[in-house]
């Protein structure tokens, strides 16, 4: 019963205006709001970012604007994902770090911005890089070398 509780809550929920869900999601993040059980919050991460894309394709401003609304809405339930869910947390980072970049190459970077500031996806990568500089300058000298040397191992 639950499950289906929350599946016609997030129906009804992604039938409204973006920033109706926006406000709904700042209250839930209050503890003002309360959220149904087993709400299917990936979902509601997934179409908010398909909806950001489309949304940037057509011409208008509005449209523009509403983009880049269901952008935030979506980095933001990413964001929760990642915060309690740790065992699929580079998963939904990931997938947010792909909407970013997706929605800068559309309207342009800004800095500050929740959604346009490349600055995030810049101290993702370097947070998520596994080898130190150094080893990245040998291992650079080495494939150069067996690329020179047509070495494909």
């Amino acid at each position: 019963m639950a499950e289906t509780e929350a599946t016609n809550f997030l129906r009804v929920l992604l039938q409204k205006d973006p920033e109706q869900v926006r406000t709904w999601l700042r209250m839930v993040w209050a503890e003002q709001q309360q959220v149904p059980e087993k709400f299917n919050w990936l979902g509601l991460a997934e179409v908010s970012t398909f909806r950001a894309q489309e949304l940037a394709n057509e011409e208008s401003n509005e449209s523009h604007s509403e983009s880049l609304t269901w952008a935030e809405i979506a980095s933001s339930v990413y964001e929760f994902l990642a915060e309690n869910n740790l065992s699929f947390s580079e998963r939904y980072l990931d997938s947010l770090m792909g909407l970013r970049t997706y929605m800068i190459l559309k309207f342009g970077a800004l800095p500050g911005n929740r959604v346009l500031d490349i600055q995030q996806i810049v101290n993702w990568f370097f947070d998520n890089l596994h080898i130190s500089y150094e080893e990245a300058l040998i291992k650079a000298t080495d494939w150069r070398e067996a690329l020179a040397a047509n070495d494909p191992e």
